[in-house]
């Protein structure tokens, strides 16, 4: 698939990348609305954090991959590599993490303006 990608269609990547963004950001900020709606009907209305963390959780899982992607893909020779390659995994989860959370989190601000 990637040699497919990279021979001829480079310009296609960016537009599945565009498709993928959209459904990522609307998935995760369908997920924080359906989780703080559930909240709110248990009577919980602390939703603020709760619904920050239910959009970042996907962030477990992409660390988790890229750790394995490190050990069992990479073929590092130095020390040094495999710090910079955690480094700059470290940085990305992090903007990922609150790129997700915030997303969560401003969808679920937005439900409950409309709805209050």
């Amino acid at each position: 698939m990637w040699r497919s990608v990279w021979r001829s269609e480079a310009y296609s990547l960016v537009g599945y990348l565009l498709c993928f963004s959209i459904l990522h950001v609307l998935v995760t900020a369908e997920l924080g609305i359906v989780c703080t709606f559930a909240g709110l009907r248990h009577g919980s209305y602390h939703w603020q954090w709760r619904s920050f963390w239910v959009g970042a959780a996907s962030t477990v899982y992409v660390g988790l991959y890229l750790f394995y992607y490190q050990i069992m893909h990479l073929d590092m020779k130095l020390f040094s590599d495999d710090v910079k390659y955690l480094l700059w995994s470290l940085l990305f989860l992090v903007s990922y993490m609150l790129f997700t959370g915030t997303t969560s989190s401003l969808a679920s601000t937005l439900f409950i303006n409309l709805i209050y």
